[in-house]
C-alpha cells in the first residue's frame, strides 16, 4: 500500500501591487507547437493570512493544481502539482497589473 508522494513544483513568487491585494498572473505553457494559457487570480487579505485564488482556464479545470503560501501582506510564493499538470514544459509567470 504505498501512497504517491505530492510532487509540488516551486513555480516563482508574486508581489502584488501596493494598495491592489487582487493580482492577475498568467500562466503559459508551450506543449510542441500551440501554447496552453491558465489565468489565476489572487487575492491578499490585508485583514488575516488568507489567500484566495480563481483559476480562469477555458475548459481545464486547473484550481487543484496550484497551491500558494503567504510569504508577506502582498506577497505570496506559488507552487504547482505535476500530476494535475495540463502538458508538459515549464511555466511563465506574467503579472498583469
Amino acid at each position: 500500500n504505498i501512497s504517491k508522494q505530492q510532487s509540488w513544483t516551486f513555480l516563482g513568487t508574486l508581489t502584488a501591487p501596493d494598495r491592489q491585494p487582487t493580482t492577475r498572473i498568467t500562466l503559459q505553457q508551450g506543449v510542441s507547437t500551440k501554447v496552453l494559457a491558465c489565468d489565476l487570480y489572487i487575492t491578499f487579505d490585508l485583514s488575516s493570512q488568507a489567500t484566495a485564488f480563481v483559476v480562469n482556464k477555458g475548459s481545464y479545470s486547473a484550481k487543484g493544481a496550484f497551491m500558494l503560501r503567504r510569504t508577506g501582506p502582498l506577497s505570496c510564493e506559488i507552487y504547482y502539482r505535476v500530476e494535475k499538470d495540463f502538458g508538459f514544459g515549464s511555466y511563465q509567470v506574467q503579472t498583469t497589473r
